[in-house]
């Protein structure tokens, strides 16, 4: 691992000090490929003549985007470098993005299929959605209280504000 100082070299983990956009369409859109915050490793350091320039891969979730002609000062580094550190993060990614559908989304989707293929229609399946949502909601508030749904509801307040 090269110094925390200086230009980031080839195999050391970059974080996006801002959004950066890449390409004419971010341009026109006024869009961001990297949104601020996101981690990813140099690929290539360019050198020229009055500055230099690197190729930095972005863990995008499921991908990685890599994205040319990104300015030194526009990513910092990490502490980690090498290439098996980044593969292992992403592949940790991965696995707790699958584990996540596992446990939450498959469940939901059999849920579905088992509804539509008893003979429920999308017509019922709204307001009965809605009512599982707010009987849920009240749920949560019998079991943590009202001093729970204060410090939720000023947390996500404070949240909001910070944005």
């Amino acid at each position: 691992m090269s110094l925390l100082f200086g230009s980031p070299q080839v195999g050391d983990h970059v974080r996006a000090r801002r959004a950066i956009a890449s390409g004419w369409m971010d341009a026109l859109t006024g869009a961001t490929s990297v949104p601020k915050g996101s981690t990813g490793i140099v690929r290539e350091v360019r050198n020229g003549w009055f500055s230099s320039s690197l190729v930095v891969e972005f863990d995008g979730g499921w991908t990685t985007r890599t994205i040319r002609d990104v300015r030194p000062s526009d990513v910092s580094r990490t502490w980690m470098s090498g290439e098996r550190a980044w593969q292992r993060r992403r592949d940790v990614g991965v696995g707790v993005r699958i584990g996540l559908f596992l446990v939450f989304g498959l469940p939901a989707l059999v849920s579905l299929a088992l509804y539509f293929l008893g003979g429920g229609t999308l017509a019922a399946l709204i307001p009965a959605l809605l009512e599982e949502g707010v009987r849920f909601a009240l749920q949560v508030a019998s079991v943590i209280g009202p001093l729970g749904v204060l410090l939720v509801v000023g947390g996500l307040y404070l949240r909001s504000k910070r944005r």
